[in-house]
Order: structure tokens, then sequence, then C-alpha cells
């Protein structure tokens, strides 16, 4: 009797967990794209060609 049971509880973890989405979608079209960034939250960008990441120099000297 525990297994269905835990089983269920199991496919309802995974039934009301979010769903990872696109927090956001740019398209580039030849100019520079900002990608603002929070203290304490992570962002992750895919990007399918080759790239130059420009950093402000107050920025550069603490990385």
């Amino acid at each position: 009797m525990k297994h269905p049971v835990l089983t269920l509880l199991g496919l309802l973890v995974f039934a009301v967990a979010p769903a990872d989405q696109a927090v956001e979608i740019l398209r580039w079209e030849r100019m520079p794209l900002a990608v603002p960034l929070r203290v304490g939250q992570e962002r992750i960008v895919f990007i399918d060609r080759n790239v130059r990441v420009g950093v402000p120099a107050g920025v550069g000297e603490r990385l």
C-alpha cells in the first residue's frame, strides 16, 4: 500500500512544479543587445553565433 501512495506523491510533485520558461527573447538586428543583470540572480544566454562581450571598466576590474 505504501508504493502507490509514494508514486502518487511523486507525480504530484512533478505536476505542481513550475516549468522553466524564457523570461525574455531578444532578436539581434545588428545592434548591441543590452542584457540587464541583477545581483543574486543567474542569467543564462544562448547565442547561436560567435559574439563579443562588453563589460564596463568598473566591473571588469572586479572580475
